[in-house]
């Protein structure tokens, strides 16, 4: 029962601060610096930018589906 209870409550810190983000600002934040590495030919950087957003997105899509230990 107390580790359900841990869980719970990690869960629900974690619920919190996804929140907090507004994904539409933070999306568009992304995008631009991933422009930006586009126009000054930092592919690398580009490439990393949007895998972030992607992974974001994953996350903020599958919140329920999230189990903390």
């Amino acid at each position: 029962a107390k580790a359900a209870l841990e869980n719970m409550l990690k869960e629900t810190e974690y619920k919190a601060l996804l929140s907090q983000i507004n994904p539409h600002f933070l999306f568009n934040c992304l995008n631009t610096i991933g422009r930006v590495a586009l126009t000054e030919e930092a592919y690398q950087t580009q490439e990393l930018i949007y895998a972030i957003s992607d992974i974001l997105r994953s996350l903020l899509k599958h919140t329920e589906k999230i189990i903390l230990r």
